[in-house]
């Protein structure tokens, strides 16, 4: 009896184990579940339409990565590239047509860090809010750019696959110097109808929705939508209507 007795023991013993065991993944699972949409790398491209289409169009390219880690530090980085493009920059006032100008027209690189605070994180669906701080560099047509700004972003969570969210940014961009040849500023889209070609500065604001679908916890697939304008009408030449972005991403979860 006493054999069996121990044997009865063990079994019971273990099976406590693997109960709690179960829990133990089960809650974590939980508290990581945006950090299973929100660690990733990706690809994306973007048509942007300048002032609302009436400057013409331009593409962009952009590679990126998202962190956020089990405290929830969250942080984003994206690289981007716009190529030269002549038909839209002949219609930009002072353009010198003969410029050959860089391979790419702008370049952008943009880092992104804040806290995510979860609220409601259930093992069905989610939500929280990223509040945080963004600084961007780069170049356009050889005119230095900086952008110093403030944002905040709040995601849904459905299940295990799909995730929206609405990333809204007040930031100030500067760009100094006119670019090669003394272009104007408004080589940039983000100061297109100005004619300064110097030091330039303006507050603008960005608003971004997206929405992010994942397979298997693996892959990454996004298509989003972002409004870029000035909050002071008065510094555009033109009517000021803003820049609109149309995009989709793919990539990679880890």
């Amino acid at each position: 009896m006493g054999y069996n007795f121990d044997k009865l023991k063990g079994k019971m013993m273990k099976k406590t184990l693997l109960i709690i065991l179960s829990c133990g993944t089960f809650g974590v699972a939980n508290a990581d579940s945006f950090q299973d949409f929100n660690n990733n790398a990706f690809l994306q491209y973007g048509n942007v339409y300048v002032n609302q289409n009436q400057a013409g169009q331009a593409q962009e390219w952009s590679v990126g990565a998202n962190v956020q880690t089990k405290n929830n530090i969250w942080i984003n980085a994206i690289a981007t590239g716009m190529p030269n493009n002549d038909s839209l920059a002949v219609s930009l006032p002072g353009y010198n047509t003969t410029l050959g100008g860089s391979t790419y027209g702008q370049f952008l690189a943009t880092a992104k860090a804040g806290y995510a605070f979860q609220f409601g994180n259930g093992s069905s669906n989610g939500f929280q809010v990223i509040p945080y701080a963004t600084y961007t560099y780069g170049t356009s047509l050889g005119a230095i750019n900086q952008y110093y700004g403030l944002g905040v972003k709040p995601e849904y969570r459905f299940g295990s696959s799909l995730k929206i969210s609405l990333d809204m940014t007040a930031y100030d961009a500067t760009q100094a110097g006119g670019g090669a040849g003394l272009q104007p500023a408004t080589v940039n889209p983000t100061f297109w109808g100005q004619t300064n070609n110097g030091y330039i500065q303006d507050f603008r604001y960005t608003i971004n929705p997206e929405v992010q679908y994942d397979i298997a916890k693996t892959i990454l697939l996004g298509v989003g939508y972002s409004y870029d304008n000035s909050f002071n009408q008065q510094q555009t030449t033109m009517n000021g209507a803003g820049n609109s972005t149309l995009y989709a991403k793919i990539g990679y979860l880890f």
